[in-house]
């Protein structure tokens, strides 16, 4: 406990809206950058299932994470219980929409075309290491 540093964590949080989000800052203790992120990851609203939500950490002094602690206690988007608070009270919140990487919406045949190229590379493989053996 006497080795906790003390972080500014920038976050991308959720409840704004399908494929949108916000950004935020938490006041963090923790022993390093890496459990700082960590502990973020798992506070309510953040959108802890996205390999992106953490997007910076900051090793701060006393000061800049008390002000930082004043901000969020001050911050409507963290009092809120429900969306008609949400869009009542938060009406500056700035809403970002998620860059969603396009999925290969691959049929059946890219499906199967994929695992023969697969197949045939693993053969290749195979065939270089018995030949090698032999």
């Amino acid at each position: 406990m006497e080795n906790l540093k003390k972080f500014v964590v920038t976050a991308k949080c959720g409840h704004v809206g399908k494929n949108y989000y916000t950004i935020k800052k938490f006041a963090i203790m923790a022993e390093n950058k890496s459990d700082a992120a960590q502990i973020t990851r798992f506070i309510p609203r953040v959108k802890h299932h996205h390999k992106d939500a953490i997007i910076e950490v900051i090793e701060v002094d006393d000061m800049a994470f008390n002000k930082q602690l004043v901000i969020n206690n001050d911050d409507p988007y963290f009092k809120v219980s429900n969306k008609q608070e949400q869009s009542m009270q938060c009406e500056e919140l700035e809403v970002y929409e998620e860059k969603l990487i396009e999925t290969l919406k691959s049929n059946r045949r890219d499906s199967i075309n994929y695992r023969i190229r697969k197949i045939r590379i693993i053969e290749k493989y195979f065939e270089r290491m018995i030949h090698n053996y032999a």
